[in-house]
């Protein structure tokens, strides 16, 4: 959620979107995570990504540091 010196997001939002719920531990605040390894093996467990209409898809593994968006 930090650019350079600029914080885009806040730390709490960003805490609270790679929480696994308590109904699915796949799913955290409108993201869905990789926490245990097991959705996307051999990706970085920190990793988590959002899938929208059309399969506009967000990925981002701050294990290294990347973000991606594919339309």
């Amino acid at each position: 959620g930090r650019w350079r010196d600029r914080q885009l997001v806040s730390a709490d939002w960003i805490r609270r979107a790679v929480t696994p719920s308590a109904i699915n531990p796949h799913y955290g605040f409108m993201w869905w995570l990789n926490s245990d390894g097991q959705a996307w093996p051999g990706v970085s467990p920190r990793s988590f990504m959002a899938l929208g209409a059309g399969s506009n898809m967000i990925w981002i593994d701050p294990a290294t540091d990347i973000v991606a968006v594919a339309r």
